[in-house]
């Protein structure tokens, strides 16, 4: 019995340095995060301060400037919703909501990103019963953020598939499939955990605070709808199918 007691609690101190070390790691990738937006903006209002610049280059810069707010922006919503979803204070608005319009804007909205990495995307919107009850925001979020996860871990000139389905008559399933790196079958278990972005040298490739995918599952819970990883492992491209 003592031996027990003293297995577990050695268990739960790799845990615990575990969970430690992923807070740590966290917090040094949102420190570099929140300052990568901050740091062109700085130069670009620096040089419409010189006055040196022709009206294209100005609009050019403010472009940017624009872009790179929108991006802290973002990582901040981010971070507050995460805080909501911790503290239970989550606020869903339900109403009739149209997921192949919903799809069809989340796309819209991304077209810059999958052009610039020459990405092949394809939509079979073939489901009929396509209208759920969901908070319209929240649900285009989960859609916005699937799609983003699979331009962000696709190669370049790869491919993107967007599918809807009704495996019954009262349910729609959305699939976001891409042909990017996979998920390894050790982290298949943790690719929906808060922070979970892979090791290091993972984190410096691809950037992000690895809380799309958990936010996502949180708001799917919400919704009463589930959101599940497939994978056949590294380099064989992921399927997230929203039901």
């Amino acid at each position: 019995e003592r031996r027990r007691a003293e297995q577990l609690i050695e268990e739960q101190k790799v845990a615990i340095e575990s969970a430690n070390q992923t807070k740590d790691n966290f917090l040094a990738m949102l420190s570099h995060e929140l300052r990568t937006p901050l740091t062109p903006i700085i130069a670009a209002v620096e040089a419409l301060k010189s006055e040196s610049l022709d009206s294209s280059e100005a609009k050019e810069a403010l472009a940017m400037i624009r872009r790179n707010v929108d991006l802290e922006s973002h990582l901040i919503d981010d971070l507050l919703d995460l805080t909501r979803i911790a503290a239970d204070k989550l606020q869903l608005q339900f109403e009739p909501v149209d997921a192949h319009r919903a799809i069809n804007d989340v796309v819209k909205m991304c077209a810059a990103e999958l052009n610039q990495k020459q990405l092949r995307l394809s939509l079979d919107l073939s489901a009929e019963h396509h209208y759920v009850g969901a908070d319209p925001a929240k649900f285009q979020q989960i859609i916005w953020n699937l799609l983003k996860n699979a331009i962000k871990f696709t190669y370049h000139s790869g491919a993107i598939a967007i599918s809807s389905s009704n495996p019954t008559s009262q349910s729609l399933t959305i699939q976001v499939k891409d042909t990017g790196i996979g998920i390894e079958p050790e982290m298949m278990d943790r690719i929906f955990n808060r922070f979970e972005q892979g090791g290091h040298s993972f984190q410096r490739r691809f950037g992000g605070l690895g809380l799309g995918l958990t936010i996502s599952k949180s708001f799917a819970q919400a919704h009463g709808a589930t959101l599940v990883a497939q994978s056949d492992g590294q380099d064989r491209g992921s399927t997230f199918s929203l039901t």
